[in-house]
């Protein structure tokens, strides 16, 4: 056995970009601190063994780890042209999050202006932290689906996806509204209650969602008016698929368990907080979500 001299080269490279990658998360954690004024995520995890702020933090690195990801689907080019694609990517999915905080903390928890979310991080609300580490994923992985296969991230590429990444989560905050309005219980006093399995069961459906719109958004190949009715056609016949048959589904696989405590009804054991129940739930939603996504062509409609 003999050293390969060449694949040295390889792995000095390799070196070189788990250090890059490192620098780029000790960033974005700065960022989120700067961000999240008024909730200190370390201190909370030191003060706690599970804290909706490390949940929280726990879901924005994942999701910072699947929009790196978008830059190391090409071919490797230079290593300055790599170097700009890791950085630019990691730059503009540190932006989406933002927004994305503003369409989950503002929109759906009703948190925008005031201090209502940072004082149930504060008091270890383990749904928000739950429901906002869904968020972040949810708006990589429609990011993620709508850039993937491309062979170089370039700003022309992202003039296309980050209008289509927005339209994208106004139609995730209408559906989540939309799926509010048919619940039986008190969504918004229910996570701030504490209730994780509505958390659960609200960030599947984000995303599930997410990945749906990311799948149809790859398509998108200019932003127009047709394409963007399009969008939002294909989005409103998916999400009502969305809400009413993974409930069936879980109903039927739960029936047991659903018939004998909660009259079988799915929503009566989320709202009682049964997590376990929202998960498989919640998974019903996601196997929904790949259905739809893999065979529900995008052209069947002409506008």
């Amino acid at each position: 056995m003999s050293i390969n001299i060449h694949s040295l080269g390889d792995l000095s490279y390799t070196l070189y970009q788990l250090i890059l990658v490192l620098v780029i998360l000790f960033a974005a954690k700065y960022y989120r601190a700067w961000y999240t004024r008024g909730v200190d995520d370390f201190a909370l995890m030191e003060d706690h063994k599970i804290s909706s702020a490390g949940i929280s933090m726990f879901g924005f690195l994942g999701a910072m780890t699947i929009i790196i990801a978008l830059a190391f689907g090409g071919e490797s080019v230079s290593m300055f042209d790599d170097t700009m694609q890791i950085l630019l990517t990691a730059f503009i999915g540190m932006i989406l999050f933002s927004l994305n905080s503003f369409f989950v903390d503002g929109i759906i928890l009703k948190g925008l202006g005031n201090s209502t979310i940072k004082d149930a991080l504060n008091n270890n609300k383990i749904s928000i932290g739950v429901l906002q580490a869904f968020g972040f994923i949810s708006a990589a992985t429609q990011f993620y689906f709508a850039n993937q296969g491309v062979d170089q991230i370039t700003l022309g590429l992202f003039m296309i996806s980050v209008p289509y990444f927005i339209l994208g989560q106004f139609i995730v905050v209408s559906s989540m509204a939309a799926f509010i309005a048919v619940t039986s219980y008190d969504d918004h006093e229910e996570l701030f209650k504490g209730n994780v399995a509505v958390a659960i069961s609200h960030g599947f459906l984000m995303l599930s969602i997410s990945a749906i719109i990311g799948m149809v958004s790859q398509q998108a190949l200019s932003v127009d008016l047709n394409t963007v009715l399009l969008i939002i056609v294909y989005s409103v016949i998916s999400v009502s698929l969305m809400i009413f048959i993974p409930k069936l589904l879980a109903g039927k696989f739960l029936n047991v368990v659903l018939k004998n405590k909660y009259n079988g009804k799915i929503e009566n054991a989320v709202a009682d907080g049964q997590i376990d129940i929202a998960s498989i739930y919640g998974i019903m939603r996601l196997i929904v979500a790949v259905v739809i996504a893999s065979s529900f062509p995008f052209n069947i409609f002409t506008i």
